[in-house]
């Protein structure tokens, strides 16, 4: 593998996103690399535990907070904020590496939990940031702290005025999303199905966006 990742955990939160990288990984011998964290704020402050690298490729999805933006669209993060304030991302060499594969600088908003549609908007209209997650803000600080390079690299997988299904929001616990309750939802509404399908196939094709762009970083 080239150097860009030398001494270079990767990091995702969902198993969602980790499937096409893991492909790629295991194809250059190097799955252990890769870490699955778990999302939300809980997770991200415990994703470093037992780490002994230099640097932390941190990657996966995010809601879009723009109107220009699209499913898919694919962003270095140059900075990070949350309740505990502003982190501030120096460039390393592979989120430069990032930008000329066409990914775009971007501040993100680290959420307490999945918005909606109308949260989103919310956000969107303070102005300070362009991307939602839940981990960036947490995982970035921590890694700072440590002296580690971090890069961060987020896909859209919900734009603006798209609307996770409020069975998926209301399935999550602080520390999890609930599968079980996504089901009872899904048994109170069948016609969620199509919904549900349609966040599953794009979850799909963002990871797929992701790893193929890694994949062309080390190329």
């Amino acid at each position: 593998m080239n150097g860009l990742l030398d001494g270079l955990a990767i990091l995702v939160s969902l198993e969602e996103e980790a499937a096409p990288l893991r492909r790629l990984l295991a194809h250059r011998g190097e799955t252990d690399r890769l870490r699955v964290f778990g999302a939300g704020p809980l997770n991200a402050a415990r994703a470093l535990d037992g780490l002994e690298v230099r640097g932390i490729l941190h990657l996966g999805f995010a809601g879009g907070l723009r109107a220009d933006q699209a499913p898919g669209d694919r962003f270095v993060l140059r900075s990070a904020r949350d309740g505990e304030g502003e982190v501030s991302l120096p460039t390393t060499p592979l989120g430069e590496r990032l930008r000329e594969l066409g990914a775009r600088e971007a501040a993100i908003f680290t959420a307490p939990g999945p918005l909606d549609a109308a949260a989103k908007r919310a956000e969107s209209a303070r102005g300070r940031s362009d991307l939602v997650d839940m981990e960036s803000a947490i995982l970035a600080r921590a890694a700072l702290e440590r002296g580690l390079a971090y890069t961060g690299f987020r896909a859209v997988s919900d734009a603006l005025a798209e609307d996770i299904p409020a069975a998926v929001t209301a399935s999550w616990d602080g520390e999890r999303f609930r599968t079980g309750r996504i089901l009872r939802g899904l048994l109170a509404r069948p016609s969620l199905l199509p919904e549900l399908l349609r966040l599953r196939r794009r979850s799909l094709d963002t990871a797929e966006i992701l790893a193929a762009t890694v994949g062309a970083a080390l190329a």
